[in-house]
């Protein structure tokens, strides 16, 4: 017996192999080929070739059309995953224009995967698209999407082989019976549920594998310092307040002193932005980590109850949801934008007070204050999705609501409160920054009404990043309504647990287009009202023991498990190849500004131009305010305020850098203004380091005659 077991075991591992083999081989057969890449702008009669992904640096503004080949094999994908910056306006394939109800579309560097059955052919197909950039480099990427038809009938024969190894003389009797009678016996049905536990064992292994690669891939990438535009303008209030200076009064960005103290300690530690990076890989991590936390703490996971189908699939849930949320948050919000960690945050916060059925203990709201406060004070709108959050959470029970959201909402305001007049902020903040907020900012972006009823853009935004994630949430959604249904079967009871959800979702979906600007990083703002929905599932799925929570379960773990194994991982190498380089000018810049600041014994510096990689990001000594960087909308004649500093500060510059600016009717004031005051001529005690600026950067002298 001892010697027949490894020669069993050995034929079982050798048909798996040969059937992984087998399918590699269909996969590989079966994927296309595409062309090099010609591209051409709407100003520019050239074509120009490359490769994908396609990324043209210093892109200008406007349409600009893309052109490949893709061939395809016999048996080929009927579906590409299309990923542009910035918006396609068009797709030709083979001379028809495809209607496909996703074109146009704008969404920097997430794609949509667009079903080509009805315009590929085995062969050649030439594709055209028509594309706009809109700032900043322009590109595209085309791929095959993981959840293609195709690649999953492939992913499913490998489940098959898999299972059919373990119980290959079992699944034939199995068959066989079936086909003579029309009918399973009991035994039969049993081995039947052993397979489905089988083929459902293993994709959760394969899900695991895959969630976790592309887990770790993101965390990397984010240590790897990546750029992104708005870091430097956090760079730079945050060396402005090492320097003394206040923000909002000396320098200005509508943003809340989170962000910019956070990027202050940054500098103190490191010089640069590497606190904030390792930040960002710590809360790609903690996503799943907090949320097994809680798992664990609340519902006391053991060995024995490891026995347990049913805990097993909440533990799958909850590791799956924590790794989906995280790479959800880390591809809208990644590379240190702001809103990564006020989700992270307001996800903690929901854990704290998510505990049912249990009296919440003062303390444990005073802990739940900080990251409340912490959340809050990276981003404002997330006070509206936190509510969202706390209505799910509570199924719109008022006082739970009191209890949960208000009185710790209570406690974070006192203590920003303190903290803002212990460190200044707070006149500056309330008479300056809310002043621009809800004087100019946010009522200029039409009715606050059409926005917040806006609710298919949540819907689009989480079916961009997985379609199984997606379908999970609506799942999760669902059950919980109609555990509640089933608790009352009552209309009148059904309305509380409706209109909060309604309500949740109007909130959340005003956090986001606050602006009226559909941002990929703005979308963040959803995160809490997303982890609500979980959590509130997880509590109501855990205490129905009937058959349809165990089977809702189960299908939830499947979609989650293909949200895991569809997810498209990013080109992060080229990505960091692209983001190591747009800094280096600024950087040269920056270090002959400062060069020239203390030659000459001047303290700071006037900056003409816009946001992204610009030298005052990097310079020691901060620039003149409180404008550093200007848009034409932040000079408009209604802002008198900022019009009036930024004329003031022009007035007492001594040296000026400029980029491109765009200053709406004060542009030609302000060029007639350097013409006569200034010149290119450097001072005496500049000359040295004059000539290291980059040419993209002109420096001008004030006139000393």
């Amino acid at each position: 017996m001892f010697m027949r077991r490894p020669k069993k075991w050995w034929k079982k591992i050798l048909l798996v192999a040969m059937g992984f083999a087998l399918l590699v081989c269909v996969f590989v057969s079966t994927r296309p080929t595409f062309s090099s890449v010609a591209y051409q702008f709407a100003d520019d009669a050239k074509w120009n070739a490359a490769s994908f992904p396609l990324i043209v640096e210093g892109a200008p503004p406007g349409k600009f059309a893309v052109e490949f080949v893709v061939h395809l094999p016999r048996v080929h994908p009927t579906s590409l995953y299309f990923m542009p910056d910035d918006c396609i306006d068009r797709l030709i394939i083979n001379g028809s224009t495809v209607t496909d109800s996703i074109f146009p579309f704008c969404n920097f560097r997430m794609g949509r995967s667009a079903s080509l059955l009805s315009y590929l052919q085995p062969g050649e197909n030439h594709i055209a698209v028509h594309m706009r950039n809109l700032g900043w480099p322009a590109g595209l990427d085309v791929r095959v999407p993981p959840y293609d038809p195709l690649s999953l009938i492939i992913l499913f024969c490998f489940v098959c082989i898999v299972c059919g190894a373990l119980g290959t003389q079992q699944i034939r009797k199995i068959i066989g019976t079936a086909t003579k009678h029309g009918w399973l016996t009991a035994r039969e049905w049993k081995q039947c549920i052993a397979f489905g536990k089988a083929a459902i064992f293993v994709c959760i292994v394969l899900g695991a594998v895959r969630g976790f690669d592309a887990l770790f891939a993101r965390v990397f990438y984010e240590l790897s310092n990546p750029y992104t535009a708005d870091l430097s303008l956090y760079l730079a209030l945050g060396r402005g307040i090492l320097n003394g200076l206040t923000p909002y009064v000396d320098l200005f960005e509508n943003k809340p002193p989170g962000m910019f103290l956070l990027a202050a300690s940054s500098l103190a530690l490191f010089d640069g932005p590497q606190l904030l990076h390792l930040m960002q890989g710590a809360i790609l991590v903690g996503f799943p980590y907090v949320l097994f936390i809680w798992y664990v703490l609340n519902y006391t996971l053991t060995l024995k109850g490891l026995r347990d189908a049913r805990m097993v699939f909440l533990l799958v849930n909850t590791v799956f949801f924590g790794i989906g949320i995280g790479l959800y948050t880390m591809l809208r919000s990644g590379e240190a934008q702001i809103e990564s960690y006020g989700a992270f945050l307001g996800v903690l916060y929901l854990l704290i007070v998510a505990r049912c059925d249990k009296p919440i203990a003062n303390r444990v709201l005073l802990i739940a204050s900080i990251p409340l406060l912490g959340a809050i004070g990276f981003k404002e709108p997330f006070i509206l999705s936190l509510f969202a959050g706390a209505l799910v959470l509570t199924v719109g029970h008022f006082p739970d609501i009191l209890q949960r959201f208000f009185k710790p909402l209570l406690l974070a305001a006192l203590f920003g409160l303190v903290a803002m007049m212990a460190l200044g902020y707070l006149w500056p903040y309330l008479a300056v920054y809310l002043g621009e907020m809800f004087g100019h900012h946010i009522p200029q972006s039409g009715s606050p009404v059409f926005r917040a009823l806006n609710w298919h853009r949540l819907w689009l935004d989480v079916k961009d990043f997985s379609t199984g994630f997606v379908w999970s949430i609506a799942l999760m959604t669902g059950y919980s309504l109609w555990i509640r249904w089933k608790q009352s079967r009552s209309l009148e009871d059904m309305m509380p647990p409706i209109g909060s959800l309604l309500f949740a979702i109007t909130f959340t979906t005003f956090a986001v287009a606050m602006t009226n600007v559909y941002f990929n990083h703005h979308f963040v703002f959803a995160v809490p009202l997303y982890a609500a929905i979980f959590l509130r599932f997880f509590q109501d799925i855990y205490h129905d023991r009937s058959r349809v929570a165990f089977s809702v379960l189960t299908l939830n773990t499947l979609l989650l498990t293909w949200a895991m194994c569809s997810h498209a991982t990013m080109n992060y190498s080229h990505l960091l190849q692209i983001f190591q380089q747009e800094p280096v000018s600024a950087q040269k810049a920056a270090a002959a500004v400062d060069e020239i600041l203390d030659a000459c014994g001047i303290d700071r510096y006037f900056f003409l131009g816009k946001n992204g990689p610009q030298p005052y990001a990097y310079t020691k000594h901060s620039p003149m305010g409180p404008l550093f960087m200007q848009y034409g909308y932040s000079l408009s004649p209604d802002r008198t305020y900022f019009r009036a500093e930024f004329l003031r500060a022009l007035s007492e510059a001594q040296l000026v850098v400029q980029e491109s600016f765009a200053l709406a009717d004060l542009h030609d004031e302000v060029t007639a203004y350097l013409e006569e005051e200034f010149t290119e001529e450097p001072w005496g005690c500049a000359q040295s380091a004059a000539y290291a600026i980059p040419q993209q950067y002109v420096v001008l002298y004030r006139n000393h005659e």
